[in-house]
């Protein structure tokens, strides 16, 4: 330490060398310092990897009791309130009797006919019966396995102007703001953000789709398809599903009935289960079929093909045996408009699906992903504004437009994401992609069990 004090041969002071001495020795303990924090953040970020872990496997379990308890519990939940102006809106059209007379007939954005040269909808064709064109390679492999395509919100391809009961809430009230504020009859921009569908339900299946998500609500005297506004009758859905199983026996259907808006009675929650029945009875499978021992080709043979659930209380469901509880389905969809964040989302969904797809398969889950984008009440207000979406079609484009690199990232870790994969606008998804240019290439897309070495080279 001595000669640290000791003058140097140029007259440095033992005061200044001292100083260095310090300022040396203060930099060895902050390096000190920094690895003893980075060893520590090391191990915290262990600690909270694995309590995250833990709370994920208890969210699981905590899920999967929830699901059951809303299933025995749906008609016991309380509607949501009505914001005051869109009451006093409601009111008003309600007072006109003559409003919803032919309003069906009305809607300016139905197309009947597609505007796409790649979709086969002519009834006959290969999307119509893709499972059965698959067959040979589907036939040992149980339903659990397989990634089957569909459309969200079915019933949502032709809307009236008037309003469903109990479906009116924020994205309603922003209706109402940007049509004050252009001048312009709310439901002019209520129905382009409304519509999630161009096809009838039949048309649907025809182009491949094998799950129905059908929303239902009661407007006071009868079941009608809804999304914010009333859609066509739930008996014509039916009727759909019934004329297109009866034509093609070897393809299998889901059909998930839920939402059950309007606050219907009991009795009327029984009517429509009992619509079902009576429409579908010769297609159901019932729920004492062990759908996770039995395979496609034992499903096939025999002839219950059409797997429906209705979102209802098991006391409603006890007196119906061929239709399954609403948590049949398990539900996951990103709920945002940010292409980003829904993919995010859907890869995190999917290798959740991986990791726990054996506790969802003895629970008797089928997973369902959703590839679809979400507007929320800025993205209705924005669409004022120029260059912004204007309506839920110009979302699914751009869904559509980068489901290529979702599919490729699957198949590339030979990923099954889920049992269900839904889309708005399902032909989208046929016509702007470059991977899934047919229904049978999408399947295969999504389906490792499907693919062979040359699928994607």
């Amino acid at each position: 330490n001595d000669r640290w004090d000791r003058p140097d041969r140029f007259g440095s002071t033992g005061l200044v060398r001292r100083s260095i001495r310090e300022e040396f020795d203060a930099r060895e303990v902050a390096r000190d310092t920094r690895r003893a924090q980075r060893k520590a953040s090391r191990s915290t970020r262990k600690i909270r990897g694995n309590i995250m872990r833990g709370l994920e496997s208890v969210s699981f379990a905590l899920g999967l009791v929830v699901l059951r308890h809303v299933a025995a519990h749906a008609d016991t939940y309380p509607g949501g309130e009505i914001h005051e102006d869109v009451r006093a809106y409601l009111e008003e059209k309600h007072q006109d009797t003559s409003y919803a007379e032919n309003s069906l007939d009305r809607s300016r954005f139905y197309a009947e006919t597609s505007q796409y040269p790649n979709t086969d909808i002519h009834g006959d064709g290969p999307s119509c019966s893709w499972m059965g064109e698959l067959h040979a390679e589907l036939e040992s492999h149980t339903l659990f396995e397989l990634t089957l395509p569909g459309t969200h919100n079915c019933g949502s391809y032709l809307l009236s102007e008037e309003l469903m009961p109990g479906d009116w809430g924020e994205k309603s009230e922003a209706a109402l703001k940007v049509a004050e504020f252009l001048h312009i009859p709310v439901e002019d921009v209520i129905t382009p953000w409304s519509l999630t569908q161009d096809r009838s339900v039949l048309k649907q299946l025809e182009l491949g789709s094998r799950y129905l998500d059908l929303r239902a609500g009661w407007n006071g005297k009868q079941w009608r398809t809804f999304h914010l506004e009333q859609g066509v009758l739930i008996s014509d859905v039916l009727a759909d599903v019934e004329a297109f199983m009866a034509k093609h026996p070897m393809e299998i259907v889901y059909l998930e009935v839920s939402h059950l808006v309007g606050s219907p009675t009991r009795e009327q929650v029984v009517q429509l289960a009992s619509m079902i029945q009576k429409i579908c009875s010769v297609y159901l499978l019932p729920r004492s079929f062990p759908l996770q021992k039995k395979t496609i080709g034992d499903i096939v043979r025999s002839g219950k093909r059409l797997i429906a659930s209705l979102a209802t209380s098991q006391a409603v469901l006890d007196n119906y045996p061929q239709i399954w509880p609403g948590y049949t389905f398990y539900n996951t969809y990103a709920n945002t408009d940010e292409l980003q964040r829904m993919v995010g989302f859907n890869e995190r969904a999917a290798t959740w699906f991986t990791k726990y797809r054996r506790e969802l398969l003895l629970s008797g889950f089928l997973y369902k992903l959703s590839w679809t984008l979400t507007p929320q009440v800025h993205t209705i207000v924005d669409s004022i504004l120029t260059r912004n979406p204007r309506n839920l079609y110009t979302l699914a484009r751009l869904a559509a437009e980068h489901f290529d690199a979702f599919s490729l990232w699957m198949n590339g870790r030979g990923m099954q994401g889920g049992n269900i994969l839904l889309f708005d606008f399902l032909d989208l998804s046929l016509n702007r992609t470059e991977v899934c240019k047919s229904m049978i290439a999408l399947v295969r897309a999504v389906n490792p069990l499907l693919q062979t070495a040359e699928t994607y080279v």
